[in-house]
């Protein structure tokens, strides 16, 4: 049985806009279109997971406002569990 990981998500509002984000050419999603996410960092929270993700994913800043789910990753990430947060566009892009 693989080792849990947990994964984060962000959604990420500017008004009516919701950020997205390409996949890199190196992801198994290349090309593809998604919210910004990523793994949690060893000592590091949810909150500032997904924080973070949105800034290197994005150069965007932005503010967690809730959880807004979380979602069992399907295979190929199977035992990775993701926390999917509802954030504010705060600067940037």
């Amino acid at each position: 049985m693989p080792e849990t990981v947990l994964c984060v998500g962000a959604v990420v509002r500017k008004d009516s806009r919701v950020l997205l984000v390409r996949q890199s050419p190196a992801h198994e999603l290349a090309g593809q279109w998604t919210i910004p996410w990523g793994r949690v960092e060893r000592g590091e929270s949810p909150f500032a997971a997904a924080s973070r993700e949105v800034v290197e994913e994005s150069r965007v800043r932005a503010a967690v406002e809730g959880l807004v789910g979380l979602q069992e990753l399907p295979p190929p990430w199977l035992g990775q569990i993701a926390l999917i947060y509802l954030c504010r566009h705060v600067e940037g892009g």
